[in-house]
């Protein structure tokens, strides 16, 4: 299993601060767990992975996340609410 971090990160403008009110979720949301993404495209589509920037939260550093398909991951789960919008996840 492949522990994944962003490979890039943008820190929060200085103007934005993040509110406390959203602390739960936002610690809820980095615990890690264990997923497969699984590629679900076309054959002739030969992706071997996405990339997406992902900041859920005002004052909370953008981050660029690389995710490799079919195979065993590691990630926060926001990073999987993120990508299950577009394709298949299979938790393990």
């Amino acid at each position: 299993m492949i522990e994944l971090e962003p490979i890039k990160s943008i820190p929060a403008r200085e103007d934005e601060a993040f509110n406390e009110k959203w602390r739960k979720k936002y610690e809820k949301s980095k615990e890690k767990v264990s997923v497969i993404f699984e590629k679900n495209l076309p054959q002739n589509e030969n992706i071997e992975q996405i990339n997406f920037w992902c900041c859920l939260w005002p004052g909370i550093p953008k981050e660029c996340w690389e995710i490799p398909f079919d195979i065993a991951v590691s990630v926060p789960k926001y990073v999987v609410d993120q990508v299950s919008k577009n394709f298949k996840i299979r938790y393990l």
